[in-house]
């Protein structure tokens, strides 16, 4: 990883933009819709940066670029064809530790710029450390297509829940896996129902009986060359379990695709344990389930019918275990969702 992702709070804070053109207005205006006091500084500007100045939404400052306009500002970005310029500009803001973005020049910019798919407050950034800009955008247009409008309206409302669903909920797993539940059931790709108090209400009443914190086990084969080739209900499981046993020679980016807090049990490391003839995993599985947790056993298996025997033994148990399609077929992996 290039570049640390990070979410800045520039609200009411001042930045600057050098450069009076079509790419220095671009800039401007992101840095307006996040709530930036944008100052310009550039002798000509466009007659649309002439009009939004006009109407005080941004400040401008005329002439070339000094030193000296970076007092007190939070970041600079450096938007002119003037090579010489975009250069004093990165050397001046390095020297004083601001933040330096220069338009397509990667190497000059201690941020990068991501394309942005805006569902405030939900924000999704994408960024390619500025080595394919056109890669990011096409994905944001594909995540455009993919993500309704009403997710925003969704965060915003989960948002004035969250203190109503911490007190009816105080242990941190009950609340994840509340809300999980409840996300799962107010949005699937393609949906624009409007999310209701009501929603929040009726699944978190029904949580507070207890029917929602049964442990379970999902079985899935595990892809043998690339991660892409999970199916999305296999990604969703990796991202939602709360322990994965794996095989230990489960590829490393198939792995990646786990929740970070997820316990990562090796198969392998199992076998001193005093388990069932046919799967020394069984009481590790037994016992995080009737703890409540939800368990996702991955490895080498027949595809068709991943891990039967395990599954059988622990139906008979009264144990909930399932069969995921971990491998895609015609259609359904992560790759294939995007493309289509």
């Amino acid at each position: 990883m290039d570049h640390f992702p990070i979410f800045l709070d520039l609200r009411e804070r001042p930045c600057l933009v050098v450069g009076g053109g079509r790419v220095a207005a671009r800039k401007a205006r992101r840095l307006q819709q996040a709530g930036a006091r944008v100052h310009l500084l550039t002798p000509h500007l466009t007659p649309s940066l002439a009009e939004a100045v006009a109407q005080g939404l941004f400040e401008h400052q005329s002439g070339r670029f000094h030193p000296g306009a970076l007092e007190g500002m939070t970041l600079v970005i450096a938007a002119t064809d003037d090579e010489t310029v975009n250069r004093a500009v990165y050397e001046a803001a390095r020297q004083r530790g601001i933040l330096v973005n220069v338009a397509d020049r990667p190497a000059l910019c201690s941020f990068i710029m991501p394309a942005v798919v805006d569902r405030s407050p939900l924000i999704v950034a994408i960024g390619t450390g500025g080595a394919a800009p056109v890669l990011a955008r096409a994905l944001r247009a594909r995540l455009e297509v993919l993500l309704p409008r009403n997710l925003g309206n969704l965060a915003q409302l989960a948002g004035t829940w969250r203190d109503r669903v911490a007190q009816a909920l105080p242990e941190p797993g009950q609340r994840r896996r509340f809300w999980e539940a409840l996300l799962e059931g107010l949005w699937q790709p393609g949906m624009n129902r409007q999310p209701r108090h009501e929603d929040f209400s009726r699944v978190l009443d029904t949580w507070g009986t207890g029917s929602g914190a049964e442990g379970e086990v999902a079985f899935m084969p595990c892809p043998r060359d690339e991660p892409e080739h999970l199916t999305i209900q296999a990604l969703r499981l990796l991202q939602q379990a709360d322990v994965i046993l794996h095989d230990p020679d489960t590829p490393g980016p198939v792995m990646d695709y786990a929740r970070r807090e997820a316990e990562l049990i090796p198969a392998g490391h199992c076998n001193d344990l005093n388990g069932t003839p046919h799967s020394p995993t069984l009481p590790i599985m037994m016992r995080h389930v009737r703890d409540g947790a939800r368990v996702v056993r991955i490895g080498r298996t027949d595809p068709r019918d991943p891990f039967a025997s395990e599954r059988a033994t622990l139906g008979q148990l009264g144990i909930r275990a399932f069969p995921v399609p971990g491998v895609s077929g015609p259609v359904g992996s992560i790759t294939q969702a995007m493309a289509s």
